[in-house]
């Protein structure tokens, strides 16, 4: 739905503010499905939060969490700049002079609803001849958190002039396949949107609404599937999870057709819990539906592993980073916790415990960067990862509690540096 990812970027549907399906259903002329598919995919790109018990609601603006994602868009924008120049066709240069002429038309006019996407059209167009789909996925989910910072600033400061003069540069270091020249001109541009954003936010103290009262969900997010310590809110909450666990462990193997009634027979469950949580397993990467053929557990292929590599690479260690320098005791004892759940489990010999409490430790360390826009980012990657990770065999659990727990301690003793390349090992495995 158009209309309302607009209202919800520039503000018309401000931070906070709750979405009611039936409302929004009228207001569009659009079915109450229509609806639900079109929240469930606003979620996905973090604009939205699901509160339990209490709808979607908007999501929050909050200063701290711009640098954080700044950072990550940085890191994983320039590694996305270098493969797309190194491929970049003709093809490729016409998608992006055709989004350049857009942008610029739209500046001219001074047509803000046009000239914040097209610009992300631009950059995606740059990216996409990368050829990396993880990363491109990524990166598309970051644009969408940073437009919604980017609009709501502009619409705050009508006339501002922001800078859009890299575009041109970047687009020519790409046309002549040098990718060190668009690595260079791109960091160049970016620096200059950090610079911007800095300027203004020093003389605005706030972006939107203040929060709600019940607007934050629980710590981590609603639903287990998404490596959370909430545990889940709904049927299709504890559905999915459970489907997340089975096909994780091997019970439910890859290529596995997955029939609802079945699997609602397998779970002790309705249909309708089943239905959702396979969307919601969709969106996490691990169930894919086939045309003609219905839901069915992904192939994972060497070829996917290298691109999800690459990505968390580019992605996750930044977020360490971040985490490691706003660390909090309240953190580390949280932290702590999983370690220790993690030591029992491996003890016990049960991988899906040990696997619970890794998934877990992680995401504590990645909240508590500030930012958890980034999780909506880092969820499907991790999620797909966990995929590839291999099947766990009866009664076996990974022992690396005590890498686990060394990065837990860099990130308490705030040693950015350290976090940032004890979980580059972990993910380079």
């Amino acid at each position: 739905m158009t209309r309302l990812r607009e209202a919800i970027i520039f503000g018309d549907r401000p931070p906070g503010s709750r979405l009611l399906v039936a409302h929004i259903a009228r207001e569009e002329h659009a079915s109450v499905a229509t609806v639900v598919q079109a929240l469930r995919e606003l979620e996905a790109m973090g604009l939205i939060v699901r509160v339990s018990q209490r709808g979607a609601r908007v999501s929050e603006l909050s200063l701290a969490e711009l640098a954080p994602l700044a950072a990550a868009r940085r890191s994983m924008s320039l590694l996305a700049i270098r493969r797309a120049a190194e491929r970049f066709t003709p093809a490729d240069a016409r998608r992006a002079e055709t989004a350049l002429m857009e942008q610029e038309r739209a500046l001219r006019a001074g047509e803000l609803r046009t000239l914040v996407p097209v610009t992300t059209e631009f950059h995606e167009g740059l990216y996409a001849a990368a050829q990396s789909p993880w990363l491109s996925r990524s990166l598309h989910v970051t644009h969408e958190c940073m437009e919604h910072y980017l609009a709501r600033i502009l619409v705050g400061h009508p006339g501002i002039d922001v800078d859009y003069s890299g575009h041109r540069e970047v687009l020519d270091a790409c046309v002549a396949r040098d990718a060190d020249e668009a690595v260079r001109r791109l960091d160049r541009h970016l620096g200059v949107l950090v610079d911007f954003f800095e300027r203004l936010l020093d003389a605005a103290p706030a972006l939107g609404a203040a929060p709600a009262p019940d607007a934050s969900p629980a710590p981590g997010g609603a639903a287990a599937p998404h490596g959370t310590s909430a545990g889940p809110a709904s049927h299709r909450d504890w559905a999915a999870a459970e489907l997340l666990e089975r096909i994780l462990s091997g019970e439910l193997e890859p290529g596995a057709p997955l029939r609802l009634e079945r699997l609602a027979d397998l779970l002790g469950t309705g249909v309708f819990p089943v239905r959702e949580a396979l969307r919601e397993l969709e969106a996490l990467g691990v169930v894919e539906h086939v045309p003609n053929r219905g839901a069915r557990v992904v192939e994972p292929s060497p070829e996917d592993l290298a691109d999800l590599v690459t990505t968390r690479l580019a992605l996750e260690p930044v977020v360490a980073g971040h985490a490691a320098r706003a660390f909090t005791p309240a953190d580390d004892a949280l932290a702590r916790g999983w370690v220790q759940r993690h030591a029992e489990a491996v003890a016990a010999g049960d991988a899906r415990r040990a696997r619970a409490a890794r998934r877990e430790l992680h995401f504590t360390l990645y909240r508590a960067a500030g930012a958890p826009r980034l999780l909506t980012v880092i969820r499907p990657v991790w999620t797909r990862a966990e995929l590839h990770a291999g099947r766990d065999r009866p009664g076996a659990a990974d022992d690396d509690t005590g890498a686990l727990d060394e990065l837990r301690a860099a990130c308490a003793a705030h040693d950015a540096p350290l976090a940032e390349r004890l979980l580059t090992a972990r993910i380079r495995g």
